[in-house]
């Protein structure tokens, strides 16, 4: 049994099941998932920014002068779009812990 407020009543009684509590842990790993699939888009988009800009810096490269404005706003997109990355990740972190603080409210108390 656990408590959870509802807008009908001010206090609610519900039942869980191993079902609902399966359910928490597959949002669980799904936001897992999530995490990994996007720290990992972000390592590759570092990897991306950092080969363009030390192509500025490379001699041999023969556009280095003609492709530095560009390079160099495309190092500035992937940056932005890593900080966006890191920011959902921080999110779903959050989302996990309250995640994880529910599914101890419905978790069966062993004594």
């Amino acid at each position: 049994m656990a408590l959870y407020e509802s807008q009908a009543a001010r206090f609610s009684r519900r039942e869980y099941t191993p079902l609902d509590i399966q359910r928490i842990q597959l949002m669980k790993e799904q936001i897992s998932q999530a995490t990994m699939l996007l720290e990992s888009n972000a390592d590759v988009m570092a990897a991306l920014r950092e080969y363009y800009v030390k192509l500025l810096e490379n001699e041999g490269f023969p556009l280095r002068t003609d492709c530095r404005r560009d390079i160099k706003n495309f190092a500035a997109h992937m940056d932005s779009n890593i900080v966006c990355i890191k920011m959902q990740v921080r999110g779903l972190g959050l989302l996990a812990e309250v995640i994880n603080d529910r599914k101890n409210l419905v978790r069966p108390i062993v004594t």
